[in-house]
Parts: C-alpha cells; structure tokens; sequence
C-alpha cells in the first residue's frame, strides 16, 4: 500500500492528470477515514503533506478548469471528511503534526480563494461548498486547539472573514431573512450558509482563543448582529417542529458566534448589557434557548448537529446563569433538571455531559445537589480540564477560562460522589495548588470538609493548616475570611474560641438555629441579625436553651436533630395564627418585649428553622428593617423577603426565597400579561415542590395589588420616608399597610 499511495500522490503532478489516479486516492482516503488508522498518518505523513498543499493549490487556482468534473468534488470531499476525523479521532498523533496538515496553505492562496468567492454570481456555486468544508475543518481545528490562533494565516483568514463577511450588509440582510416567521427554502442558499455557518464558525472559534489585536470589539460585533439574533430566538422558538435542517445549522452557529463573542469579551460584562439591555429582552432569550432544548425530539435524539446546537445552547445558558442575575428564570422550569438529566443519559458527549451538570450545579437545591450521581468518566474528564486549565499558560481549558470552570466546580463540589472521588484519587493537593490565585476555591475545600475522608488529609497537611490558621487571623477579605473560618470549624479547629464569645449587653437568647445551605440567604440575614445582639450561633457547644420551631407540615426530626430536641416543647407556626406562635416564641425565650408582627422580620423555608426577628433585648428601641431601595429592580433577595412577610404574605415568602427585586417584576408581567393558566399551573407545581403546599391564591391576588401600590407609589414619590426614630417608622409602615390593602 506504501508505494501505491505514494505512487498516487506523486501522479497529481503529471499532466494531464488521470481521473484513474482521482479515483483511486478518494479510495484510499476514504478507506483510511473509516478506519482512522494513527499508523498510516504517521508513516505517509510526508505523502500527506503533498497532498494537502496539491489541494490548497487547485482551490485557490483556476478552479474553473475542474469545478465541473465529479471526480474532482469527490476527492476534495473525500480528503476534506478525512480531516475532520484526523481533527477528531487520530488521538495517537501529536497535535503540531495535525497544525502542519491542516494549516498548509498560503496567505496568497488564501487572498485568492476569498477572490474567488467575491466574484461568483452563483449563490449556489459548488465552489463555495467546498470551500466552505475546508475551512470549517480549520474553525474546528482552532475550537479544539486554541493554541494555534497565533498562526498568521488562521489569523489573516480571520480578520478577512471580519471585516469583509461579518461587519457587512450582506450578513445583516441574511440575518433579516431568517427573521421571518415562514422561512422558504429557497433562502439557504451555498452563499448564505457560508456567510451564516463558516464565517460564524470561523471567527467565533477564533475569537474565543484570541482576547486581543482584532479588528472590531465585541461590543462592536454584538452591536452590529445581537439585535437580529434575539429576534430569531423569538420568532422560531415557538416553532420548532417547522426548522428545516439548514435552519438548525443556521441558528447552531449564530448562537456559537453571539456566545463566543460574550465569553471573548471577559469578566468586564459590559459588552454583555448590549446583548442583554432590558430585562425583558434577558428574559425573552433565556425563555427561547430553554425551550430550543426542552424541544423532545433535540433532546431525545444528540447526534450530529443537534448534538453541536445543544452543546452550544448549554455553554450559552451557563455563561448567563453565571454572569447575569436570572437564576429565578432558570428555575420556573420545573422540567428543566429532568431534560438536563436526559441529556446526560442519551449523550456519549463527556463535554456537553459535563455542561449539563454545570448548569444542574447551578439550579439545584443543595439537598438536591448532593444526592445528584455523577458517572465516573465525567469526574475524571472533570479533573483532567481543570488540570489543562491550570497549567494552560493563559488558564483556560480551551476557550472557556478557568474561573468560569471553578465556579460551576464551586457548586458540584457539594455532591457527595465529587468529594468522595476527590479523597479516592488524592486529588486536594490540586486544589490546595490554586488557592493563592484563586480564592473561590476555599469554597470548594469549605464543601469538601465535610467529607471524613477528606477531613483526614486536610489535618495531615501541616503546612495548609498553618497556612489556613494564620489567614484566619489576619485575612481581610470577609468572604474568603468565612470560607476559612468553615473548614477550621468542621476540622475541629478554634472551636474554643466561639466558645468563649462575650455577649456584651448582658442578654442571652434562648433559641438554636439549625439550617441547611441552600437556605444561605435567609440565614445569611438571621446571622447578622443574632451577631448584632451579640449572640453566638452554636447554641448545643454553648449550652443554651433550645426552643425548636415547627414551620413545615409534618415534619419530623431524626438522628442528631432528634436526639436534642425530641423531648422539647415546639412553637408551632402551622397550627397557630402567625402573631399568635409569635407570642408564644416570645415567651419560651423570656422576652421583655413583644413586638407587632408586623414590625418583625420572620422568614422560613422548607426543612429549615429559620427565625430571624428585630427585637433588641437590651433596649426599648425597635431596631429597624432594612431601608428598601426607591426602586424595585435593586432590591435584593433580602429585601424581598422583608417585603413579603412586612405585608404577612409567608407562604410566598418561602416560594420566593430566591427571588430578586427584578424576579418580583418578571412575576408581576407574567401574571398580568401573560398566559394567566399556564403561568398559574406553573407556579401551583412549584409551590408543591419547593414547599410541599398549595399555592395561596389569595396571597397571590394581595401580591399583585401591593406590587401595582408600590409601583404607583414610588412613582409619586409620596413614600414615608424611614427615620432612625423606631415608633416614627413603626406608624409610617402600619399606615402604608393600612391604605394599600
């Protein structure tokens, strides 16, 4: 076979070229493709090469003279599949070898190439489909190797495709055409599809490697197509049962480049507000891509550019989950973790596998999070990108930087198959490695301390734990401060130091929190408020009185839980009027003084005791709720919860836990303009699965009265303004209550 293919190969330069000598190359390489045989490369290498500028050379020259001839197309179709597998499956051979196959034209063959496209009139032109082969096969080479986007000719390639396909007219007349709701075939045309896929294609796999020296920004580029782009999601989400396969291809790539262009422009984000400047635009997006991949017959079936589209879509939707605040978005699909689940399940892709659970991580409850089974291929394919990415000189795994990699790591370290595989494989000194550069992973070692095995090894590492004893001391920074404060706590570490705290005013609550993770927000918020009157947080090593508080319909403690409260009277908030359980909690803890419930700040959620009130034990004085903000759209989840139970409504309280001043406003538009039974369907399934009742209509018909009061309110301006003097604000709030309901 060695002489015959090198015979063949030296026979291209013979003139006139035998259509036998064509015939018999496309057998053999395509013979080789199906085969995928590492040997072959490596012994014919020198052949390839021939080869490989022999083809770089009849297209970029007179292609008139052989455009026409069958045999012709079908070598060059043939050779351009066998380099996409050598791309794909030639494990065996080092990657620079593949660079000096695929990369072996010319700029000059290039110019003339580009020339040649310029000047066809045929939008059709078989010329162009090859072409356009070939130099998807270089995107795909960059997509998979971004270290060599410093070739100079995969950068000419780039800045030609840019200024003189992208930034054009041209490509914005394509996108209007794929703008309209009844899409003729006769639109995807040769022409169009090398402008909306390989052009696309090209310059986001190059841009995504490549955060510098380009000609245009990527608030210029998102400028110039975002608009059109967020259209098309708009339009054609609703239908997808109507996209052709050359519309999937289209709406695949677009979305690669318009994703590409927000993970180039780096964690500045302010190219982002291009893409995502109102609300309502994020919202329509987000809602589109999610029904795109919840459509069953993309997810059922992941092969080919399905499996791309998803691949692709998932990328995007965790880039917004983690730069954009629209986690609430996410979460109203309660279908969601289910279709993300399936995708695992029917793809052989590690890489979208992997993306699924970094979306998963984001979305789930911790409870959920740490019961989610992680199959071993993707733990380990897990640990060998974030290991490139550390050592990658830029820290990236490919295009996606290593921080964005921490952050979804950051969540699934909570999983108990992560951390057990962490401790098997030895794998925390990897970790502990990237502590000084980046401090999210402090986090990922707090969630890892909760793991025995993996305690042992933190206390054997001698040097980590003076290391993390002397930060304890002296770390400025609050956040990183708690994380290390959290492994210390669960090795046993400084526990005698809370034991001592000082309660400065002399009073002494009588009441233990236990909460999960998942409820951080409303603990964050009773934590500050018990720091402020001076009480410490571990009520059993303190030795205080526990009053437990029953907000969840028969629930019933077990293991430790059990053992400390069982024989304990509970203040039942179930079975009692709200400011009556409040009286009775008052009196369990010995109060002096009892306040209105509305004046308190009482927040819970499901399967956690969390009791956060504004009584200052060793004063008179009221100590003021958080002053909320003139506009809803800057509240935060804390705001929203002193607003919620401020007007008593408490079972939304608990279903909107992590809703934001824009999540209320989200809801608010939903329920006045939009699909009024569905909306209602939805919010009743996830009122039963996140607090295990029926949704409260009435609460619901006073949310949307106080929401209009409050928008017509802040509009006229004629709001009380909060004082320092507590009786003064106490009227002010009563009375505002009053008139609005």
């Amino acid at each position: 076979m060695e002489d015959n293919f090198e015979q063949l190969v030296n026979e291209l330069f013979i003139t006139p070229l035998s259509i036998d000598v064509l015939s018999k190359l496309t057998f053999l390489i395509e013979q080789q493709t199906f085969e995928s045989d590492s040997l072959f490369v490596s012994q014919f290498i020198q052949s390839l090469l021939v080869l490989e500028h022999w083809a770089w050379k009849q297209l970029s020259y007179d292609s008139y003279q052989w455009i026409n001839q069958p045999n012709y197309l079908t070598l060059f179709h043939t050779f351009s599949s066998f380099n996409k597998n050598l791309i794909l499956n030639f494990d065996n051979i080092e990657v620079e070898t593949k660079a000096l196959l695929l990369i072996s034209c010319t700029v000059d063959q290039i110019n003339s190439i580009f020339e040649q496209i310029n000047q066809s009139n045929n939008d059709n032109d078989p010329f162009i489909a090859i072409i356009s082969f070939w130099l998807n096969n270089l995107a795909f080479f960059i997509h998979e190797n971004p270290q060599f986007d410093t070739s100079p000719i995969i950068c000419h390639i780039n800045q030609y495709i840019g200024r003189n396909y992208v930034m054009t007219d041209q490509f914005k007349f394509y996108l209007t055409q794929l703008q309209q709701s009844n899409l003729p075939q006769s639109i995807f045309t040769t022409k169009q599809l090398f402008y909306i896929k390989t052009c696309s294609f090209s310059l986001s796999s190059y841009l995504t490697a490549k955060a510098q020296n380009f000609l245009f920004t990527a608030e210029e580029i998102l400028h110039h197509v975002g608009n059109k782009y967020l259209q098309i999601i708009n339009i054609h989400s609703h239908t997808m049962e109507l996209w052709s396969k050359e519309f999937l291809i289209c709406i695949t790539y677009l979305t690669g480049f318009i994703g590409g262009c927000c993970w180039w422009g780096g964690e500045k984000l302010t190219h982002a507000k291009i893409l995502f400047s109102t609300e309502q635009i994020s919202y329509d997006l987000v809602q589109g891509l999610i029904r795109i991949i919840s459509y069953k017959p993309i997810y059922k079936e992941i092969k080919n550019e399905r499996l791309i589209l998803i691949d692709i879509i998932l990328k995007f939707l965790l880039f917004i989950l983690q730069t954009q605040n629209m986690i609430y978005v996410f979460r109203s699909h309660i279908l969601l973790p289910d279709i993300l689940l399936t995708i695992v399940e029917n793809s052989s892709c590690d890489k979208l596998s992997l993306c699924a659970y970094a979306i998963l991580s984001e979305i789930l409850t911790d409870e959920k999070l740490k019961e989610l089974k992680i199959t071993n291929n993707i733990c380990n394919f897990l640990f060998n990108i974030l290991e490139q990415g550390w050592h990658h000189p830029l820290k990236k795994y490919k295009q996606m930087p290593i921080i964005y990699l921490l952050r979804s790591f950051s969540s699934l370290s909570k999983s108990n198959t992560i951390q057990q595989k962490v401790s098997d494989g030895h794998k925390l000194s990897f970790f502990i490695e990237m502590c000084d550069e980046y401090p999210i992973v402090y986090d990922i070692i707090w969630a890892f301390s909760f793991n025995q095995d993996i305690q042992q090894q933190l206390r054997s590492n001698s040097s980590f734990m003076s290391k993390l004893t002397q930060l304890s001391k002296e770390c400025d920074n609050k956040q990183m401060s708690k994380m290390i404060h959290g492994i210390l706590w669960n090795l046993e570490i400084n526990h005698e130091n809370r034991s001592t705290l000082e309660i400065k005013n002399g009073k002494r609550f009588d009441i233990m929190i236990s909460y999960s993770h998942k409820d951080k927000i409303i603990c964050k918020q009773i934590y500050d408020e018990l720091i402020k009157f001076g009480y410490p947080q571990y009520a059993f090593q303190q030795q205080r009185k526990i009053v437990p508080v029953l907000l969840q319909k028969q629930y019933k403690p077990d293991g430790w839980l059990l053992f400390l409260i069982g024989q304990l009277y509970y203040v039942d908030f179930i079975k009692y009027e709200f400011s009556r359980a409040m009286e009775i909690l008052f009196k369990e803890l010995k109060a002096t003084n009892i306040v209105d419930n509305n004046a308190g700040n009482v927040q819970f959620k499901e399967n956690a005791v969390v009791t956060s009130h504004v009584l200052q034990m060793s004063s008179p004085k009221l100590y003021l709720s958080p002053i909320l903000p003139e506009k809803i759209t800057d509240w935060t989840q804390i705001h929203v919860q002193e607003w919620l139970t401020r007007h008593n409504l408490i079972h939304l309280s608990r279903l909107l836990v992590d809703c934001n001043g824009s999540s209320l406003l989200y809801l608010d538009d939903l329920l006045r303009h939009g699909d009024i039974k569905q909306t209602l369907s939805l919010l009743q399934e996830d009122s039963l699965r996140r607090t295990g009742q029926s949704l409260s209509y009435i609460e619901l018909s006073i949310f949307g009265s106080l929401m209009n009061e409050q928008k017509l309110f802040l509009q006229s301006n004629v709001a009380a303004q909060v004082t320092t003097v507590a009786s003064d604000n106490y009227k002010k709030c009563s009375l505002f209550c009053c008139r609005i309901m």
